[in-house]
């Protein structure tokens, strides 16, 4: 049982008095300040327009579009795989992408590839307003 030899019990002085150990004691009330928080406010958020939403879905389902003609081509064409390969294990970049575009993609693509495989990005972002964009990892 510890007994307080001060008035101030914030930072009060304690011993044990079957011990005789002094014990300094801090009150974590003093230590931390809680905010307070009243349960019945709630955040205001502005009222939901959806009409960038769907302009973003919108946008982003060409993505996809143009992402599945390039997919599809890998996929049905060993030629067309061993190609792009081939092209971005020798570091040829210009070879990559227009192998890329031979797929039928007609929107920005920017490509990096090690020897683990390619990553493509799609993007049909205008300018500085950057709408969507479809990263891709393929490994070979």
């Amino acid at each position: 049982m510890y007994y307080c030899l001060q008035q101030n019990h914030h930072t009060c002085s304690c011993y044990n008095r079957h011990k005789n150990l002094f014990i300094p004691w801090y009150s974590p009330y003093q230590l931390y300040s809680l905010p307070h928080f009243n349960r019945e406010s709630k955040p205001i958020y502005p009222a939901v327009k959806t009409n960038t939403l769907f302009q973003s879905a919108e946008n982003f389902q060409l993505l996809m579009n143009q992402a599945h003609l390039l997919i599809n081509k890998v996929k049905t064409s060993p030629k067309f795989a061993r190609d792009l390969m081939e092209a971005a294990q020798s570091s040829n970049k210009k070879r990559v992408e227009e192998l890329i575009r031979s797929t039928g993609i007609t929107i920005n693509v920017q490509t990096s590839f090690n020897p683990d495989g390619i990553k493509i990005s799609l993007s049909n972002a205008e300018k500085d307003v950057g709408c969507c964009t479809l990263n891709m990892g393929l490994k070979w």
